[in-house]
Formats: C-alpha cells, structure tokens, sequence
C-alpha cells in the first residue's frame, strides 16, 4: 500500500500543472479582483504589467468581446516556450467585436477653450507633444495639410486641407471659431505611439483582437522572436499597421526573428482622395526594418495604406537586415486612395536579401512597387491595374521598378519569375541606373507575362503599349527570358529606352542578345489567351503562346498550387494551363449536323468518381460559355460513347472542350475541338482523333481546294487524302497541329 501511495504522489508531482486564464473586462471588471474568472476579471491592461503579475508558459490572456481600452497600449514583454507559448486572446459572445486597443481618444487639452489661440483668420494653434498623424472631427476624418501654407485651402481633387502639425508640438486647426465649441464628438486622433507593444517577448500568440491607432504603429515588435500574430484587425487610423525590428541596447544589438502574421485585416481606413502629397494620411501596412529576420507574412489583406502595403528596408549596415523573410498569399489593394504601392524592398548589400515574395495579388494601386537589394525571389505574383497618382505630380503607375533607390543601397541578382502585371497606365517594367555604373545589374526577368501596359504614359514620354523599359545608362547587365509582351491594341514595340528614345519590337530586343553583357533571349509578343480575362482567369488556354514556352526554373508549384511542368515545359506566367488530356477520354470530335447544329461526341474507356461532362463553347477566341452537361457513369472500366447536341451554334469558327468534373470538384479539360459554320462555303470536322471529313457545298469538288497539315511551329507534314477524308500519320507524337483546307474563296482550318 505504502509503494502505491508513493507511486501516486510521484505521478502528481511530474504532472504539468494546469494553464491559467486571466480575464480582462474593460467595463465591468476590477484591478483589485484576482483576474482568475469572469466574474473576477480586471479592468486595465496595466494589470497584467504589474510587476506581480507572472504568467506560465501555456496561459492565456483573454479581453472580453465587445469591449475596447482607450488610451493605455497593450504591452507585453513575456517569455515563453515553443511547446506552451502564452496566448493572448478573447472571451465573451461569439457575435460580439473583437477586443478594441485603441490609442484614438480626444487630443490632450483640444477640448478646452483656453488651450486654443487664433494665429490668423480661421487658423488656430494648440500645444499637442505627440504628432497624432491622423485627426477626426466628429468621428470623420480630416486631410491633412502638405505644408502649413497649405491649411485653409482646397487641393487639386477639391479636398479641403483641416490641419497641420508642426514639430515644435503644434497643432494648427483651421476653424471658423474656436475649435472646442465645434465639435460634440470631439476632436480625436492618436494619443499614443502605439496600441500595442511586444518587446523581448518570447513564444507569444495573439488572436482574435484589433489593434486601432498608433501615431507611429499600431503593433509595434521590438526585439521579439516567435509570435504568432493571427486573425486580427489592424491600423485603422494609425500611421502604420504594424512594424517589426530591433532594438539597440546597452548589451547589444536585438533582432526580432520568426515573427508569423498570418490571415490578418490591415485596413488603414482613410478613404481620402487627395492632390499632391503623397503621405497626407497613413503609411505602410507593415514594414520590416533592421533586424527584422526570418519572420513569415501570409495570408493577409492590406487595404488603403498610402505608402506601401508591405515594405522591407535594410538600411543600416552595423546591424542585421530585413532577411530571409516570406511575404506569401496576401492581398493588397488601394482602390479609394490617390497614393498607394503594394510592395516595396530596399537596402544595402545584404541587409534587404534572401526574402521570397510568392503568390500575392496587387490590385487597383497608384504606384509602382519596388523590389531591389541582394538575392531576393519574387514570383508567381499578380500586378493589375495600377493608375496614375493625383499626389504627384509624375508617372508613378509602373507595374514594378528595378533600380537603386537610396545611398549605399543595392539591386542585384534578384529574380522576377513566373509573374503578371496587366493593365498599367505605365509599363509593366522598368529597370534603370540612377547617375552611378552597374547598379542595377545581374538580376533575372524570366517567364514573365506583360499585358495590357503604358496604357497613359505620363506626358507621353514614350509611345503607348510599351511592356519594358530599360534605360541602360549606368545599368549593368542583366537577363531577359522567355517573357510574354503583348497588348491587346497592337502596338508595334513593346521596349523602350530612354537613353536613346529608341522603341523596339520584341524581335528587336531578342536582337540585342549579348549587348553590354545582357542576356536577351525568347521574349515573345503572343497572346497568352487567358480562359476569361474579364473574371481574372488568368489562366493561359491550352492554344494560348504562354502554353509549354518557359523555361525550367525549377518551380515546383504555380500561383494556386497546382503542379508546374504539366507538358513539355512550364507555362510562361503566373498559372499552369493545366489543359492534360485525362488518360480515361480516348476520343473527343465535333461534327456539323446543319448549318445551325453541331454534334459532340466522345469516350472513355474509364472512369473514377466523375460527376459530370460539361460542354463549353466560344465563338470570338476569348470567352468560354457552357452550353450544355451531360452526367457521367461516376465509376466505370468499360467503354463508354457519350454525346451531345448543340442546337444553336451560330455561324462561324467555334470552338468546343469539355469539363470533365469529379465527384470532389475538380476537374480537367478536355483537347479543344473547332468547327466553322458558314451558309455557304467548306465544312470540316473530325471523324476521330486522326481523320478529317471535308463537306463541300453543292457544285464544288475535291479538285478545287487544297489541303495543309502544319505543325504548331509552321512545320509542313505528311497528309493523305481518301475521297473526302484527310488522315494524317499516327506516329506523330502528342502536341498542337493545324489542318487547312483552301481554294476559290473558300476556306476552313482546325486544330
């Protein structure tokens, strides 16, 4: 029995003891209760700075739902482990908000009228120490002034210029009367640097709150490693939304490393459309500075912020860089701003390198995003639609810019592979020296797509539809390969340079191959042919020039995942087409039936899990429509004949694939098949997956056409003609080929 006992109190004494959770309401809670339950929770965030206060690795700081704090940052500064880490969360109802920090509160002594002196007509002046950055008249925000000449006026968009702060800590209001009488509300704007503050915390998980305000940051990381920022709403009103570096001690230099922002809303808030001044409200939705390393941004929208929604800057050499970071899967947009870039990396040698910047969307900025220092990777990411800024008086919607940008600053060796940039009032890409030798040099433009650029250049400096500007003064070498340059209104030079106002085709530019050490090779000017540009299907079709023509950069996945390399080699651009034919389809044909009517048919010896067989149609070469389904055996390993009937195919070139859908959802294209229609003139169609029936029209024979087999390059090949069926040999391997048949006015092809 003793030897029992004993046993149990062992066991009980290696046992992990219990987590604690300590529970904070801002309007029912005490800082003299014990924190310990709901009933009991303190009120303040300053009860958990007690110098009492002690948490375990594995507790959990919970602030009540629907509350907010005012005033008062939350800091931590808490080590923990990697197998326990000390989370700071919420509680309360579900459907209540999310815990609110906040440094907005009415500005210190702005509500009362003493405080306040009349300098000039309309123009009033209070002693304010904290720049609040952003200003609120009544819960509405107000614009900034560019300068303090400017108070009082209206800019070039018509927005009213309300205040000014100086750095001799005043605030100038500009007010009719004395601004403490104005306003109910009051006058609010950020009475602290930040509302939230990590530094030298440790194994940290916050989730599930919003940090609003911030004269400098809303989150500010200082000297920190592993914390996990998740599922928080970030920097309304505030400056920046977050920043994350370190600190210079008396012992030392500290980094902030593997920091995690993962599916967060930075939503700046400031919805301001103004003239000149491009920083009159917010800055950058996150930035890392010095120091700030191997940290992960995923899943995130930034939304409205008026400098950079990500910015990474190494711009201090006696200390660590902003490195070896991944920025992946966010999305950045500004669409109600009139300044705005979405991502921008700068620094000196090494101190801005090794990052990766892997399937972001940038959409509806006014800026271009810059991506410079030393050996950084951006790929598979979407550019669109970048418009020129009313805040300066400049071109600024470039889609990216390649260039040194600061003293002691670099850009070299970084590679640009597998992106989009579309629809861009500048061209898509601009790389360029700035008064010094071989600054931007040896960096990597490859599998590239341009599409739809310099749609307004700036003053007209350069022709429309330009796609690449090079100006190779002060510009080292650099390669060019295998990019797609194309514009859907035909210009005919896709480069510029400036340096010598030459504008050239893509033909032209491949030309220049060797040129100051450049490497310029298979750039093309082909129609990527995305499914459905209109919807944002990016996706190049399987006839498409993006189809099988990059290079092998060794990239195992694209933009949503799915594998590269699914054909001879991998896509250009961002998406694979993905366009296999699945082993179980043997055959797939389209044959006209009337001038009005065409029939599919096609087999599968095959068949696992599949749903359905949609078929799809387009008639002008760019949109896909379903005009049709039929269901699929679902799991079959007979032959099995399906068909399908489209009554009301219009007159002309058609073309018909079919979805295959699985049971899961996904699913496979089939090969396209295409057919003309025409009241009178040649029908063709394929009989199988090697012979062709010609349809003459009444009066017309054989004799009087003639018929081609190319290859998809331009290859003529072998063709036999039986009676009115063409074949052709069934050695030749699987690719793309084109059947043409000519003759007195008459003519018809298919693929």
């Amino acid at each position: 029995m003793k030897n029992i006992l004993l046993l149990c109190l062992l066991s009980l004494a290696l046992s992990p003891l219990a987590a604690t959770n300590y529970y904070i309401d801002a309007t029912s809670g005490d800082d003299s209760n014990d924190g310990l339950t709901p009933a009991t929770a303190w009120q303040t965030l300053l009860s958990i700075q007690a110098v009492t206060f002690n948490p375990a690795p594995g507790d959990s700081i919970l602030l009540k739902r629907g509350e907010a704090w005012r005033g008062d940052p939350l800091e931590v500064f808490f080590v923990s482990t990697a197998e326990a880490p000390l989370v700071v969360s919420n509680y309360g109802v579900a459907t209540d908000s999310v815990p609110l920090i906040t440094s907005v509160d009415v500005l210190p002594g702005s509500d009362v009228a003493a405080n306040w002196t009349e300098i000039s007509t309309n123009v009033w002046s209070l002693d304010l120490n904290l720049n609040p950055n952003r200003v609120l008249l009544d819960g509405a925000e107000v614009l900034r002034a560019n300068e303090l000449v400017d108070l009082g006026t209206t800019d070039g968009q018509g927005v009213f210029s309300k205040w000014f702060w100086r750095s001799d800590s005043t605030l100038f209001l500009h007010e009719s009367a004395n601004p403490a009488f104005r306003y109910r509300d009051g006058i609010t704007g950020n009475i602290s640097s930040t509302s939230m503050l990590a530094i030298g915390a440790v194994n940290m998980v916050f989730d599930g709150l919003e940090f609003e305000g911030g004269s400098v940051y809303s989150a500010a990381i200082l000297a920190s490693d592993s914390l996990v920022i998740k599922n928080c709403k970030i920097g309304r009103y505030a400056s920046t939304g977050m920043g994350i570096t370190g600190i210079n001690t008396a012992q030392g230099y500290f980094t902030s490393s593997y920091i995690e922002v993962l599916d967060n809303t930075f939503d700046s808030g400031f919805e301001i459309f103004h003239g000149l001044g491009s920083t009159r409200g917010c800055s950058n939705g996150l930035i890392i500075l010095s120091s700030g390393e191997n940290c992960t941004v995923s899943g995130n929208t930034f939304r409205n912020w008026a400098n950079n929604g990500i910015e990474m800057l190494g711009n201090f050499t006696n200390v660590g860089g902003a490195n070896n970071n991944l920025v992946e899967d966010n999305y950045i947009s500004a669409p109600n701003i009139s300044f705005s870039r979405g991502i921008s990396i700068n620094g000196a040698e090494d101190r801005s390198a090794l990052n990766r910047f892997y399937r972001n969307t940038i959409d509806s900025t006014r800026a271009a995003s810059f991506v410079n220092g030393n050996n950084n990777v951006f790929e598979h990411n979407i550019i669109r639609t970048v418009r020129q800024s009313t805040a300066i008086d400049g071109p600024s919607a470039y889609g990216i810019i390649v260039a040194v940008l600061g003293n002691g600053f670099v850009s070299h060796d970084n590679d640009f592979d597998h992106n989009l940039v579309l629809n861009t009032d500048e061209a898509a890409f601009y790389i360029l020296g700035i008064g010094a030798a071989d600054q931007a040099m040896d960096n990597r433009i490859r599998n590239n797509i341009f599409f739809n650029n310099a749609l307004q250049p700036f003053g007209g400096f350069y022709p429309a539809g330009q796609a690449l500007l090079i100006d190779k003064d002060d510009l080292g070498p650099n390669t060019y390969q295998n990019n797609i340059l194309f514009d859907e209104a035909g210009s005919p030079a896709q480069v510029f340079l400036p340096a010598t106002g030459e504008s050239l085709t893509v033909t032209a530019f491949n030309a220049l191959n060797g040129t100051d050490g450049d490497v310029i090779t298979n750039n093309l000017k082909e129609d990527p042919d995305f499914i459905d540009l209109a919807a944002g299907n990016y996706t190049p079709e399987m006839f498409g020039g993006a189809v099988d023509a990059g290079l092998d950069l060794g990239y195992d996945k694209d933009f949503v995942l799915a594998d590269r390399n699914q054909g001879a080699a991998p896509d250009i651009g961002p998406l694979e087409s993905g366009l296999i034919v699945p082993s179980e389809l043997t055959e797939f044909t389209a044959q006209a039936l009337t001038k009005t009517s065409v029939e599919l048919n096609w087999n599968t010896i095959s068949e696992t899990a599949t749903d359905r067989f949609y078929v799809e149609r387009k008639s002008d070469h760019r949109f896909w429509a379903e005009v049709g389904s039929v269901s699929a055996a679902g799991f079959s390993r007979a032959s099995l004949d399906y068909s399908f009937t489209d009554q009301e195919a219009p007159i002309g070139t058609l073309y018909y694939r079919l979805r295959m859908v699985d049971l899961d959802g996904s699913y496979s294209y089939s090969p396209i098949r295409e057919i003309t229609l025409s009241a009178d003139g040649l029908d063709l169609r394929w009989l199988d997956l090697r012979t062709a029936e010609l349809q003459l029209p009444d009066g017309k024979e054989m004799s009087d056409v003639t018929a081609s087999f190319y290859s998809i390059d331009g290859r003529g090949l072998p063709l036999t003609v039986s009676g009115n069926q063409l074949q052709f040999s069934a050695d030749l391997p699987a690719g793309i080929y084109l059947l043409v048949v000519d003759g007195k006015g008459m003519k018809v092809s298919l693929r």
